[in-house]
């Protein structure tokens, strides 16, 4: 994250509304796994609640257990994100600045969590539904200084950064009935 930082602020110019590209996400590395929970019909909440959706046609799920002895740190309220990045924040401004500003017109300096020392108090960190509803996309005031933005993440995730969770059971295959359709319908083919 410092590297990507230093090289945004070499290589960008700076007027705010040049149409630069760059990265969305403040979610914890794709690197590492992540869980949701499951609807009452036990499909998992990550298969029909996505940001980006990318007309998956079929999934692969397994079930996970989460030992008792792990500490998640939970995000459901604005204060919660913003309490963390103040916590364990690292300044993002130019590599975030043109994206974020074109999502909540806020030219300024840019704050997330740094997942690597979140990760030394946490074994995981997770997204609620309410949280995302209410939150993903928009622009939260840190300090005077800087603000901070919930992006690419999807309801219900979990990001690990433990090696203790395991999984059981055969993968379940899942396949969509109509692939591009927004509502997405899926029908378990293989069930363990």
């Amino acid at each position: 994250m410092i590297l990507t930082e230093a090289r945004a602020r070499a290589e960008k110019p700076t007027p705010v509304t040049a149409m630069i590209g760059g990265e969305w996400w403040s979610r914890p590395s794709w690197d590492l796994r992540a869980t949701t929970g499951v609807f009452t019909n036990q499909q998992p909440i990550g298969m029909s609640c996505v940001e980006d959706a990318f007309t998956w046609e079929q999934a692969v799920t397994r079930k996970a257990s989460v030992p008792p002895s792990v500490k998640v740190l939970e995000i459901s309220t604005a204060n919660d994100w913003v309490q963390l990045c103040r916590d364990y924040g690292i300044e993002v401004t130019a590599h975030k600045r043109h994206e974020w500003y074109r999502t909540t017109g806020r030219d300024g300096a840019w704050v997330m969590p740094d997942w690597f020392a979140v990760s030394k108090d946490y074994d995981g960190v997770h997204l609620s539904i309410a949280g995302y509803l209410a939150l993903a996309g928009e622009c939260l005031v840190v300090d005077e200084n800087f603000a901070t933005l919930i992006a690419g993440w999807d309801p219900d995730q979990t990001y690990w950064f433990t090696d203790e969770l395991r999984f059981y059971a055969e993968p379940d295959i899942w396949n969509c009935l109509d692939a591009y359709n927004e509502d997405c319908r899926w029908e378990r083919i293989s069930k363990n």
